[in-house]
């Protein structure tokens, strides 16, 4: 499709958050201290220092869970997509030179300096799997990520959608630089090529033809 139209952590179900130990371990000492100054048996004291040890614990446990679920908040991308099919320019095949994909990876297109070629993520509410190896003029200087489908009919079906993406694999701004760069007479090429430079400053500026 050469025309046109952001990490989850792993799962903390059932852990314990994380805890600062340096301010646990403050806090436990610090406990242990005042216990020992009461004037009263040590077995009640021992009672008293494992009691305010318990409550230390659970208070820095309560502190961080909010804290937690944020930062798993942040890493959840919410990005726009739409959709295309093979009746548009570049038909079958995608801008690496392959063929278009609905199978265990689908395609996907987007700006390549904003989602480099080979970035692969998981859309959340269907479960799919889709890899970046397609772009689009509409998309460029976008965050929008075009979906591929097999048909106009699933095309129109997925219309516009805002969705939560996971990214599985980071792509490379490198390779997307390289295979753009013999296509730089292309007006619409070039703002991604000045963006992906700036990307990879100290990358070679001339590249070797691709092996097939």
């Amino acid at each position: 499709m050469l025309s046109g139209a952001g990490l989850k952590t792993g799962s903390t179900t059932g852990a314990w958050p994380e805890i600062d130990k340096k301010l646990l371990n403050t806090s436990v000492t610090a406990n242990y201290t005042a216990a020992r100054a009461l004037p009263l048996p040590n077995a009640m004291k021992h009672a008293i220092y494992t009691g305010l040890s318990l409550v230390v614990i659970i208070c820095l446990a309560g502190c961080t869970t909010p804290q937690t679920a944020a930062v798993r908040a942040k890493l959840s991308n919410i990005v726009r997509t739409t959709a295309y099919t093979c009746t548009e320019p570049g038909g079958h095949h995608d801008a690496c030179g392959g063929i278009l994909s609905t199978g265990a990876i689908h395609s996907a297109a987007a700006d390549w300096s904003r989602y480099p070629v080979g970035t692969r993520f998981e859309i959340e509410e269907t479960g799919e799997v889709c890899e970046i190896d397609d772009y689009g003029s509409a998309l460029i200087g976008t965050d929008t990520i075009d979906l591929y489908k097999d048909s106009r009919r699933d095309m129109r079906t997925w219309g516009v959608r805002m969705v939560h993406i996971k990214i599985l694999v980071w792509g490379s701004p490198r390779r997307s630089l390289e295979i753009l760069a013999p296509r730089a007479r292309n007006a619409q090429v070039r703002p991604m090529i000045a963006a992906l430079r700036e990307q990879t400053k100290g990358a070679p500026t001339r590249f070797h033809r691709l092996q097939s």
